[in-house]
């Protein structure tokens, strides 16, 4: 196997080949193995390593993370053609070389005739596999190599050999472009159904969205005409207020004046009737000497003056009745106005200290300046929340929106970037939502774990069964779905 070192080989499972790199091995694992350096622009997606294992360096490769260990088994079973026999193709280069000798060609100096070491037997190998190949390739190219014994049938297949062998890289590039191709076509179909999905989530986004703005502009609509009712009630309670304290001012102001009134008008009457009974006072005194003096009069018989007298004392005293009269007159009105005076007074205390006690439920029941300044301050927080979240919202929508460009320009990107569609896709699948779990699992409402009343064997019934995967058709040691491949 170790001839085959350098050999294009193809991986089983997988549309990728590598070249052969190492046979035998590897420290702390059971069995035979080979190493695969990985090519094409798929090599470091399927590739495990750098041709080392657990520090141990086996083979080296051209670009990092390309190398790959698989089970000898399994490579031969993907490439029967490593398993032809050792002993056919040096019988060929034998021949071809004793025939080709005749002839000064460059390819076989003299030194081959002589058996001079300066090339090496694992050379002189290589050269009659390929032969070997070339010939089970054609059918027409074996008779073709060994009957030929001149020159030009030596250059017509060296020609024909170098011919076979582009022609063979070439199928071989095209096949792996063409994978390439198809894996590439197939991630596009798998990133356009994303974009898909993704569609149908950005348009709920952008209605959730326009959604919440109506919502929060109505609100805002609602908040501040409650704001506006609030301040023209301050402003028409203030005004009000300043009303009903210049009315209660200027009433006050018109009782004072007219106790001021009153009062003087009493202390007239006071005057007045003062007056009168000195002047009352007067006239019984007088009354009291008109009286003696008639005494007088009537002792030294002066007729005339006594009728005189008498008449000037009736006169007098009617004086005095008219007087005492309008003096108790007087006295009643002073009561009088005095009564209503007082009774006004009261009256319209009264009706103040009702109207002021309805001022003062109005104003309880008015919100406060308090209340006002954190209704103002709850709506200032709820229009950051607000923008907030809109501001998350849009991040949300522009990250969606260059998720979508990224996929439109998908088909620009070169074979080399098939990993990074990979990561796209891988990014825009975390941007699904997720399903939420309806039933919250706990230990006291899950469910105990089945287990059947009579055990069953699942291999019972089949004559290959596989202990690995679970599967007919195989046993454990040739199973396909091992995960051997590290």
């Amino acid at each position: 196997m170790n001839d085959y070192l350098h050999t294009k080989v193809s991986i089983p499972g997988a549309n990728i080949s590598g070249y052969l790199r190492y046979v035998g091995p590897i420290d702390g694992k059971q069995g035979k193995f080979c190493g695969v350096e990985l090519i094409g622009p798929l090599a470091t997606i399927r590739g495990k390593n750098n041709g080392e294992v657990e520090g141990k360096e086996y083979f080296q490769v051209q670009q990092p993370h390309s190398g790959l260990f698989l089970p000898y088994s399994r490579l031969l079973k993907a490439n029967p053609h490593l398993e032809l026999p050792r002993s056919r193709s040096p019988s060929v280069f034998t021949a071809t070389t004793t025939q080709c000798d005749t002839s000064p060609s460059r390819r076989f100096s003299p030194s081959i005739r002589s058996g001079s070491p300066a090339i090496s037997r694992r050379s002189v190998h290589e050269r009659s596999i390929e032969l070997g190949n070339v010939s089970e390739r054609s059918t027409s190219l074996p008779s073709v190599v060994i009957g030929s014994t001149s020159a030009a049938g030596s250059a017509s297949l060296t020609e024909y050999t170098k011919l076979q062998e582009e022609y063979n890289d070439l199928k071989d590039t095209h096949e792996s472009t063409k994978r390439d191709m198809d894996e590439k076509l197939k991630i596009l179909v798998e990133l356009q159904q994303t974009v898909s999905d993704l569609q149908p989530v950005l348009e709920e986004y952008e209605y959730e969205l326009s959604e919440k703005d109506k919502r929060f502009q109505r609100q805002k609509l609602e908040f501040e005409k409650a704001r506006d009712e609030w301040r023209q009630s301050i402003d028409l309670m203030a005004a009000a207020q300043g009303e009903n304290e210049a009315y209660y001012e200027r009433r006050i102001q018109d009782l004072e004046n007219r106790l001021g009134n009153e009062g003087g008008s009493e202390s007239n009457s006071s005057s007045i009737i003062s007056k009168l009974e000195s002047t009352i006072g007067q006239l019984i005194d007088e009354n009291t000497k008109l009286k003696d003096q008639n005494n007088g009069n009537l002792n030294n018989g002066g007729q005339n003056e006594l009728e005189r007298s008498k008449s000037h004392i009736a006169s007098l005293e009617a004086e005095i009745d008219g007087l005492l009269t309008k003096v108790s007159q007087l006295e009643k009105s002073v009561q009088d106005s005095t009564v209503d005076n007082l009774g006004s007074m009261t009256i319209g205390t009264t009706e103040k200290d009702k109207l002021i006690d309805r001022l003062q439920h109005e104003l309880e029941m008015r919100p406060t300046f308090e209340e006002l300044s954190e209704l103002q301050k709850s709506l200032d927080e709820l229009d950051e929340l607000h923008n907030i979240e809109l501001d998350k919202k849009d991040k949300e929508i522009n990250q969606l929106k260059d998720k979508i460009k990224a996929l439109e320009h998908v088909k620009m990107l070169s074979p080399v970037d098939v990993s990074s569609t990979k990561s796209i896709k891988s990014d825009l699948l975390l941007l699904l939502p997720l399903p939420e779990p309806s039933i919250e699992i706990t230990p006291e409402n899950s469910l105990p774990i089945y287990k059947p009343t009579t055990p069953t064997d699942p291999s019972s019934g089949h004559q290959d069964w596989c202990g690995l995967c679970e599967r007919s058709g195989h046993n454990s040691i040739d199973c396909p779905y091992e995960n051997d491949m590290f």
